[in-house]
């Protein structure tokens, strides 16, 4: 089983788990992490890898377009961080004028929630593509954009380095679960049975690392990679249990998309979303 991953918190328990070689379970997962969303979704589309973790705006882009690929469980709430850049003046949301984000994806879409909760209204604040996490740190450490939107641990990553939060999604209420398991349809009806059997064992990965704040870190270390030295303490995210993807999620994301013309045609729940994830009937 290859699996595909950007760094964050939330893919802690995936790297945990590999560390255990998922304990007694008989299935070889290869790990591979990409530097932004995009590496991701082409590892994807070309069978480079089989299963990935998937911000959920993604997911229904890409099915929109085509590419049949199936949703299997929430998996995580990654933070996310929209920070001033040490050059910029910026105190409030309101004195944003721009931002870097990835666009159609979820740091584009908290970036919106996030501007209108303080009453911005998210047009009148110019977005900056920057689809790499590397290329965004990068960009407002050095002052090229006034602003940026990071998940964390990157985000604290930046805070050492100078930067300022001024919000985080986890203001919002709740937080949506927004990263999926996500697998191709012609690869996921060979190995149903190997992915039915993992998913237990990602579920035991999390409770361990929610009870153990070093092994943790630990985890959250090894997927900052050449970052791993330049994290501060920073207060963990819980990873929550995985659940079946929230129909009313789906409708959100979906109508986000819909509104900003990103979808080729719509994507319904029952079609997105496969009946295999935790909680779901065999």
């Amino acid at each position: 089983m290859r699996v595909g991953l950007i760094p964050s918190e939330g893919v802690a328990a995936v790297l945990h788990g590999g560390s255990r070689q998922w304990w007694d379970l008989d299935v070889t997962v290869d790990i591979t992490v990409y530097g932004s969303t995009r590496e991701q979704e082409r590892a994807l589309e070309s069978g480079e890898t089989d299963i990935v973790f998937m911000n959920a705006l993604s997911a229904l882009i890409l099915r929109s377009q085509g590419l049949p690929l199936v949703a299997l469980t929430t998996f995580s709430r990654v933070r996310k961080d929209i920070l001033a850049s040490p050059k910029s003046d910026a105190t409030r949301l309101a004195d944003l004028t721009e931002v870097a984000v990835s666009h159609g994806t979820t740091i584009e879409y908290y970036t919106d929630l996030l501007l209108q909760l303080e009453g911005v209204d998210p047009r009148t604040v110019r977005k900056v593509e920057i689809a790499s996490m590397e290329g965004r740190l990068d960009a407002l450490i050095d002052g090229a954009v006034g602003s940026a939107m990071l998940p964390s641990p990157l985000a604290h990553v930046a805070v050492q380095r100078g930067a300022r939060i001024l919000a985080t999604n986890l203001a919002l209420d709740p937080a949506p679960r927004e990263a999926y398991l996500v697998a191709r349809e012609a690869w996921l009806a060979d190995h149903e049975d190997e992915v039915r059997a993992i998913l237990p064992y990602l579920q035991r990965s999390i409770d361990e690392l929610n009870a153990d704040a070093p092994t943790y870190r630990e985890a959250v270390a090894q997927a900052m990679g050449e970052h791993a030295a330049d994290l501060p303490e920073f207060e963990l995210t819980p990873i929550p249990d995985l659940a079946p993807c929230p129909e009313t999620t789906h409708a959100a994301f979906e109508s986000w998309l819909t509104e900003r013309g990103l979808l080729q045609r719509p994507v319904s729940y029952a079609e997105l979303v496969a009946p295999i994830g935790v909680g779901a009937s065999a």
